[in-house]
């Protein structure tokens, strides 16, 4: 099969439309608060709230990036993901420069990280380390270390270490007032203090604080400076972030200014949640300022490109003072310095007259990334307004003026561009802000670029930052006023060039290998191992011999290595691998022989932070080779090593090894891979496609009809790779859904008959999850976790065959091959009672009184569907929503055969509608939340059948039930 005439081009990644050129925007997927900032070594470290499945807020991830300049970025592996206890939302990070936590090594300060981990029901701190300046982390086993004290809305830790109480500072939100606490080591936190609950700002919640000392106009007089997001609330109408001006004494925020008074960081719509970078060296001394350029108003529903490969971007980076302004200490911020590399030769003016006909001062002028810097005189005219319209043409248009008669400086986007999507969003607005000349003069400084104008008038006394989305084709500029001329006392006009983005090479993150070179010491001697001590293993140990007096070594394929070969049991020593990152599915398995001493002849599995021994295994006084297995999957992650020690001088003093298998490739298919076309090997992280040209194809003998086949699949190198079904045996007939490195996910046929497509963005070394569900005719295609089916197509080809893998120039891992018959999208299923078995029809459950099927999965307001048969001649089956982990506090949708559909649940009153049900016969059962308010639909009914109004369980985990009898469970999908 060829697949090569499908193919799609390439999309030139950063110039899309309304990609910023310099500002930070994530190459693929959702971006919002900037998260975790620190320096060290040269290099400012990003990391923000990141969703890389979608380009709408998912499941919280942190992503990284990382740049000498906080210009050009290079963009690093995510670096923390959401696990079982929830996701990762914000925090901040630091460096240990002492190791007052005690996880450095080797003489090196760690990065320590503190984050809100958004669980089920409640939000606490956690916090992980890294000890490669963040590239990897380690979560702590001792997390939450600031657990929730009965509270909502208890989130966004900002650490910082204050020298003169010597000890580290966290602050953080609790729904409309930061906290306060203090820790020795990072890992011990007590509360100190709160603020802010009669202070400020209470148009909405209080998130992403941050407090940090600024001198006052440069000189010894230090105060300190408190922000705080909220949302909504803001001067602009939605998201804003707000800050205070006072004193803190290691415990207490004391405001300087009346409880009433409210400060804004920025006037505009779209600059929120953000926070300054930690460790600046005392020689540079700058505060520096980074937010989010978007508004919860509308972020999900901005304008991106066609593709929509990714949404959302980053501030331009800002240096934060305090000046004094008429009296009174003000924040004052500007963009950075660095920003002047991005300048080309500027356009200067001085000393001009723009009339209110002059339209054509900038008439030759075009473009879509440049600063304008400008000084007006506002004495001797009765001008009443006057600045710049950017990004023209045709009827858009994007004012920066100053409206003399009411004294503020606005920005008029009501005719900017594209808007958002979704409705009451407020986006077409004019935003306003009070602003005096400084000595007759208005400076205006505008930064302008493919999505935005950022604003800072009078030396950054004023800030604005909103969102636009103009066509491609809108890039002229215009000068003007209204009233009477105005006097344009200077002015410079200058195009800036594009920031680079880049993925991080291997070099650049000091990647170890996933798995073991010379794993099976086919090389005939110690290649990548290490000899650390003694003389029991040399190259002459690594052997090819195949019978021994009492049976056979029974290696894995020529070679394995025997302690003893050389010069018998007598030699002792130890040997190591290289070091690797636990990858794949974390599971490791080998073959050992010789002698059985588990203490001094023994192969280990060994965490390469602090040599600890994970894992051992010894022989059984046989020179046969036996398989050991290791589930060391709550490692995976880790830097680790194997060691293989013989210390042992008697007889049986020797050890054999061979085949040391780390993450090999799982799946639950049953019988044997066979290779179709091109070659494939069990590679660390996975099964792996190795040609370079043309396909490759290996099949499982099991084979299906109606099922769920889902996994992940890795490009690296390779141009195309997906997986087959439905096969015949020499793979010449098949379906197969494609992951295409051009940009597209393709379902299609053995005769190359494409049955549907997904344009999305593919890259090399990520992971996409795929999924595939075959019902009869039709064929169902999800991607990376999606809700809805990408592909939805009905095809009569092929009703059943083997399941395979396929791939397309060039290498792809694949990992997680999972077939089973229940189609469903929750996660981390479990079972806390009853017996549950998969069938050919979906999820059974068997029980004489209550069995529940849990999930990983939660929420609060949603929908929630499936189809459920009772097989048995009595009993009931249905839906679970807001459950504990237990399933002891929950509500349940039952399909009861006693004739009626019931909510209930553990101290409810039950509430029944009266149905036609029978036995063996599909009933659909949907559930509709929203607050309280609970809604069930029976059966494909329009009209709920029962509407209840109960907020006993207001979130929770998702799950299925059935209650005295045998019932079967298909289609589960939450919503």
């Amino acid at each position: 099969m060829n697949l090569t005439d499908t193919k799609v081009p390439t999309t030139n990644a950063y110039s899309e439309l309304y990609r910023p050129q310099f500002h930070y925007t994530p190459e693929h997927g959702w971006m919002n608060d900037p998260n975790g900032m620190f320096y060290l070594d040269g290099e400012y470290h990003l990391f923000y709230q990141h969703y890389p499945y979608d380009i709408v807020w998912g499941p919280m991830h942190w992503g990284h990036a990382v740049s000498k300049d906080m210009l050009h970025w290079t963009q690093y592996p995510i670096a923390l993901y959401p696990d079982d206890t929830g996701m990762i939302f914000s925090g901040s990070a630091v460096v240990d420069t002492h190791n007052t936590s005690g996880f450095g090594i080797d003489g090196k300060a760690p990065i320590v990280a503190i984050y809100t981990r958004n669980g089920t029901t409640v939000q606490d701190q956690s916090i992980a380390y890294s000890n490669d300046k963040g590239t990897t982390w380690k979560k702590y086993e001792g997390n939450p270390v600031i657990p929730n004290p009965g509270a909502t809305d208890f989130r966004d830790p900002k650490m910082f270490w204050h020298e003169a109480s010597k000890q580290w500072i966290t602050v953080l939100v609790q729904h409309d007032r930061v906290k306060f606490y203090t820790s020795p080591n990072l890992k011990t936190w007590t509360y100190a203090s709160e603020f802010g609950t009669n202070d400020g700002s209470h148009g909405g919640v209080w998130e992403c604080p941050d407090v940090f000392p600024l001198k006052v106009d440069g000189g010894a007089t230090t105060k300190w400076v408190l922000f705080v997001s909220t949302n909504p609330g803001s001067q602009a109408g939605g998201s804003g972030t707000q800050y205070f001006i006072g004193d803190f004494d290691g415990k207490t925020f004391t405001n300087s200014n009346p409880p009433a008074a409210i400060n804004w960081v920025d006037h505009g719509s779209d600059n929120y949640a953000g926070v300054t970078w930690s460790n600046i060296p005392s020689s540079d001394g700058r505060r520096l300022f980074i937010g989010w350029m978007s508004c919860w108003n509308y972020a999900c529903n901005t304008p991106t490109d066609p593709a929509k490969t990714w949404r959302s971007a980053m501030t331009v980076p800002r240096e934060l003072e305090l000046k004094t302004i008429n009296g009174e200490i003000k924040l004052v911020a500007n963009p950075i310095t660095e920003l002047n590399k991005l300048r080309r030769t500027p356009l200067k003016w001085t000393n001009e007259t723009i009339t209110p006909d002059d339209n054509n001062f900038f008439d030759s002028i075009q473009g879509k990334q440049y600063e304008l810097d400008a000084e007006f005189k506002t004495d001797n005219t009765n001008v009443t307004e006057f600045g710049f319209k950017v990004r023209t043409g045709d009827s858009q248009y994007t004012k920066i003026f100053y409206d003399k008669v009411n004294s503020q400086l606005k920005i008029d986007r009501t005719e900017s561009g594209a808007l958002p999507n979704n409705a009451n969003n407020g986006f077409a607005a004019v935003h306003a802000a009070a602003l005096l000349p400084n000595d007759h003069i208005i400076k205006m400084r505008i930064l302008v670029d493919a999505n935005s104008v950022e604003v800072f008038a009078n030396d950054g006394q004023l800030c604005m930052t909103d969102s636009i989305f103009p066509d491609d084709t809108s890039n002229g500029l215009e000068l003007y006023t209204i009233g009477d001329d105005v006097t344009l006392k200077s002015l410079s006009y200058c195009l800036l060039n594009s920031a680079t983005s880049r993925q991080a090479s291997a070099e650049e993150l000091k990647m170890l290998p996933e798995g073991i070179s010379n794993h099976d010491f086919e090389t005939g001697d110690l290649t990548g191992w290490e000899i650390v001590s003694g003389d029991a293993f040399k190259s002459s140990n690594v052997v090819l011999d195949t019978d021994w007096w009492g049976g056979k070594y029974g290696q894995y394929n020529t070679y394995f290595l025997s302690s003893c070969k050389e010069d018998g049991d007598t030699p002792t020593g130890e040997l190591r691998s290289e070091k690797f990152v636990l990858a794949g599915n974390g599971k490791i398995d080998l073959q050992v022989g010789g002698g059985n001493d588990i203490n001094n002849e023994y192969v280990t599995l060994c965490r390469a932070s602090d040599g600890k021994e994970l894992f051992k295994a010894t022989g059984s006084n046989s020179e046969t080779l036996q398989r050991v297995y290791w589930d060391a999957t709550e490692y995976l992650g880790t830097t680790c090593y194997i060691k293989i020690v013989d210390n042992s001088t008697g007889g049986w003093g020797h050890i054999n090894v061979d085949d040391i298998n780390v993450g090999r490739f799982d799946s639950n298919l049953t019988g044997d891979w066979v290779g179709i076309e091109g070659n494939w090997e069990n590679a660390t992280g996975g099964k792996m496609s190795t040609n370079t040209e043309g396909n490759s194809i290996c099949l499982s003998t099991q084979t299906g009809s109606n099922f769920v086949m889902e996994g992940d699949i890795k490009p690296v190198g390779g141009a195309a790779g997906g997986f087959i079904f439905r096969s015949n045996s020499n793979a010449s007939q098949f379906y197969c859904t494609m992951v295409d490195t051009s940009g597209v996910v393709r379902l299609c046929k053995s005769d190359k008959t494409v049955l549907g497509t997904y344009d999305t963005s593919i890259s090399s070394d990520t992971t996409y999850k795929l999924k595939i569900v075959a019902n009869e005719m039709n064929i169902k295609v999800y991607f990376n976790n999606s809700t809805d089916p990408i592909i939805n197509v009905n095809d009569t080809s092929s009703r059943s065959g083997q399941f395979g893998l396929s791939a397309l120039d060039g290498p792809f891992i694949f990992q997680s091959i999972k077939v089973s018959t229940f189609n469903t999208n929750l996660k981390g299923l479990y079972s806390p009672s009853g017996v549950w078995f998969d069938t050919a029809s979906g999820k059974q459950g068997v029980s004489t009184n209550n069995s529940f099927l849990m999930s990983t999965t939660t929420g609060d307001d949603f929908s929630y569907e499936g189809d459920f048969v009772v097989t048995s001649a009595i009993g009931a089956t249905g839906l679970v929503f807001r459950s504990d982990e237990s399933a002891t506090k929950f509500y349940c949708v039952n399909i009861d055969l006693s004739g009626v559909v019931k909510l209930w649940g553990p101290g409810l009153s039950d509430t029944t509608a009266i149905v036609t049900v029978k036995p063996n016969t599909v009933y659909h059962l949907k559930v509709v939340t929203s607050n309280k308010n609970i809604q069930v639909y029976f059966d494909g009914g329009k009209e709920p059948i029962l509407n209840v109004n109960d907020s006993t369980y207001k979130t929770g985990r998702f799950g299925i039930n059935v209650w005295n009898g045998t019932a079967i469970a298909q289609n589960i999908i939450k919503h």
